[in-house]
């Protein structure tokens, strides 16, 4: 029986998310200054342009006050 510690369950839940056609990318791949660079800062949460263009998708009947305003909301949850 393998151990249950934190990397083995990260892991797991990688590898299921990833044969449910999810993509995965290594947190060192997406920091600032890096090739792929997704995230604003090193500690950031949401991957911003991603969270952006969601929301402008799921949301297309919505203004873009409105949308800018929920943007802007959930950005601003942790502060």
């Amino acid at each position: 029986m393998s151990a249950l510690n934190e990397d083995a369950i990260e892991q797991n839940l990688i590898e299921l998310l990833i044969n449910q056609g999810y993509h995965y990318f290594h947190r060192s791949s997406l920091v600032p200054n890096s090739d792929n660079p997704q995230r604003v800062e090193l500690d950031s949460v949401v991957l911003e342009n991603h969270f952006k263009s969601s929301l402008e998708k799921l949301n297309p009947d919505l203004p873009d006050t409105a949308l800018m305003e929920t943007y802007q909301q959930v950005l601003s949850l942790g502060s």
